[in-house]
């Protein structure tokens, strides 16, 4: 065999032979990106809840114009969350990438997509609330908004340590 038929040979043994870890390694890489973007929108979304509890509790000097803005942004995030959870990643199926979301939430994606779907009717009802600046009303639309929050995360996130 000739120097450049060994050499395509050896080639095209070798992409052969990576061709599967080349596909795990893109079907992780995908995970990983799945996984992560789901954690940002979560992190948004608790950074907004956040901001709202404090501003509530006089932890900061955010306005009710600001907690219509926190509220709209909740609403549209929450718009994302169906999308953003349509892959099956959990933690069973991950490996080690970190993830608290539990697999019920695919067995049960109904239920989850119309959780998601109360979270932005909430987070609505309370960007409506902001725009009167009647604190006792934006207290008790935060009140019922974050009940929706924790629906959602008693079924189908685990609790972190």
């Amino acid at each position: 065999m000739g120097v450049t038929k060994h050499l395509a040979a050896v080639v095209l043994a070798a992409a052969v032979a990576a061709g599967p870890a080349s596909l795990a390694t893109a079907a992780d890489g995908e995970a990983v990106q799945a996984v992560k973007a789901r954690q940002d929108l979560m992190k948004s979304i608790g950074g907004n809840v956040k901001g709202l509890r404090e501003m509530l509790q006089g932890k900061n000097t955010d306005t009710a114009a600001d907690a219509q803005r926190r509220a709209e942004e909740i609403a549209e995030s929450a718009r994302q969350i169906a999308v953003l959870f349509e892959p099956e990643y959990h933690i069973s199926n991950v490996g080690d990438i970190e993830t608290t979301a539990k697999p019920e939430l695919w067995t049960d994606y109904e239920d989850f997509t119309s959780k998601a779907t109360a979270l932005e009717e909430a987070s609505g009802e309370l960007a409506l609330a902001a725009q009167t600046e009647d604190m006792n009303a934006i207290k008790t639309a935060f009140g019922d908004m974050s009940k929706t929050c924790g629906g959602c995360h008693q079924a189908y996130r685990v609790k972190k340590d």
